[in-house]
């Protein structure tokens, strides 16, 4: 049964998404304007309560579709997403009831430091491979289209 409510709000999400298919790639200028983006908007708010948290509902929505890589937040020669997919991420970000925060600190100068862990919190190094994972590169690709440098953030401890 809730397997079947959650098959539900993603069908409900994907539908809501769809309309944003016919505009271009990238964001065209007064996408808060337009039609399908204020459907999306007006679905997220009646059936989310944490859509209707604030004045920068509109700004979050567009934000979330930039990370997810909807078509129309993309430009042309990156990758985009499903709208499945992008309904399923659209739809767990709505219903998040906690968000983790990472800091990451460079200690570059601070010689060789040990793996040292005090309750939740770390020292570490991270290699490449880590920090891929741990910024999520496919999501920061679709963000910054420049070069990211994750070999050189390995570097520092």
């Amino acid at each position: 049964m809730i397997k079947e409510a959650m098959m539900d709000r993603y069908m409900e999400m994907e539908a809501a998404l769809a309309s944003l298919r016919r505009i271009p790639s990238p964001q065209p200028d007064g996408i808060f304007q337009h039609p399908a983006f204020r459907s999306l908007e007006n679905h997220c708010r009646s059936q989310y309560p944490s859509a209707n948290r604030g004045l920068f509902t509109s700004f979050a929505i567009w934000h979330g579709l930039c990370l997810l890589g909807v078509p129309c937040a993309q430009p042309p020669n990156l990758p985009t997403v499903e709208l499945a997919d992008a309904a399923k991420g659209l739809v767990h970000a709505l219903e998040m009831q906690r968000v983790t925060r990472r800091y990451i600190v460079p200690l570059d100068l601070g010689g060789d430091i040990p793996h040292l862990q005090f309750g939740k919190a770390e020292v570490m190094r991270f290699s490449p491979a880590d920090l891929r994972v741990l910024f999520e590169e496919g999501t920061i690709r679709r963000l910054h289209t420049g070069p990211f440098g994750i070999e050189r953030l390995s570097e520092f401890h």
